[in-house]
């Protein structure tokens, strides 16, 4: 008889036993911080803001914010800010940034490139405990624009939707209109469903329907197919995704309203357009959604 009950014990165990992984595949997973999600680059104590998107730190090195792009700042010959001939809101957003680091204890944490061709650390700057960079505030009231390096991508969803909503709500630099706007070549974001995809030749080729911002007409995104991957990157979902998969999707991107007749912009090539086809350089500047 013991004999028997220490079988049915074994036989019992082995059932449970052969519940626990289809009982973990239901855990829902745990969703990663930023922080968690970034690789802590260094530390240091904010001194100054050099610019809207680039800081110096007590020890006497500079940091560039990562994933942004603030407008010029311009200075005279004896050191002073020039009102006049700094682009709008670059004053603004320096100050800002000035407020937001200095004598502050900050945290880097880095993606893709960490270091700019001046050989400056380009990192996510994060405040204290602080759950969210310093790049969110900064694009939320509309007082940088988002621009990403290639695999600069985790926290580009976020800043992304800041972005729109300040673009929504014409805070800070999406203000800007008229012949400044001509004068400076300040970008627009636009978005536009895909109702096709084609693979032709070294281009892929995304036709979006109903594009706002191009007064509801169509337009077709090219990305050289070397991109491809990177490309397929911009998608929140699919465990192994498809460019079929960009098929209903809402995409979108931003273009330099001035400087776009040849595809540059004071800060580099960004998009090339040719009739009604956008050529996009570089894919992370693709995002897909949010939804308006």
């Amino acid at each position: 008889m013991r004999a028997f009950h220490i079988l049915m014990g074994v036989i019992v165990a082995g059932i449970f036993a052969s519940f626990i992984p289809l009982l973990a595949k239901d855990k829902p997973a745990v969703k990663q911080s930023l922080r968690q999600q970034l690789s802590r680059c260094g530390s240091g104590v904010g001194a100054r803001a050099v610019a809207g998107d680039r800081i110096a730190l007590i020890s006497g090195e500079e940091v560039v914010m990562a994933a942004i792009h603030a407008p010029h700042v311009t200075y005279t010959a004896d050191g002073k800010i020039s009102v006049a001939d700094s682009q709008p809101y670059g004053i603004a957003a320096q100050e800002r940034l000035d407020q937001l680091i200095k004598g502050q204890k900050l945290a880097f944490y880095c993606e893709g490139r960490r270091q700019d061709y001046r050989g400056r650390r380009v990192a996510h700057i994060f405040t204290g405990k602080a759950a969210k960079p310093l790049s969110l505030t900064l694009v939320d009231e509309g007082l940088v624009w988002v621009y990403p390096s290639a695999r600069q991508g985790k926290i580009l969803p976020d800043l992304y939707k800041k972005e729109w909503q300040a673009q929504e709500k014409g805070r800070g630099l999406w203000s800007v209109d008229g012949p400044l706007l001509a004068k400076y070549g300040y970008p627009r974001l636009y978005q536009g469903r895909v109702v096709a995809v084609r693979h032709q030749g070294p281009w892929l080729y995304l036709k979006l329907q109903k594009l706002n911002g191009n007064k509801g007409k169509a337009l077709t995104v090219a990305v050289a197919v070397k991109y491809k991957k990177r490309l397929l990157a911009r998608l929140p979902r699919a465990a192994v995704p498809t460019l079929d998969d960009f098929l209903g999707q809402k995409i979108g991107f931003k273009i330099w309203t001035e400087r776009d007749a040849h595809g540059q912009s004071e800060t580099g090539a960004l998009a090339q357009k040719k009739s009604d086809t956008l050529v996009i350089t570089v894919p992370e500047r693709i995002y897909v959604g949010p939804e308006t």
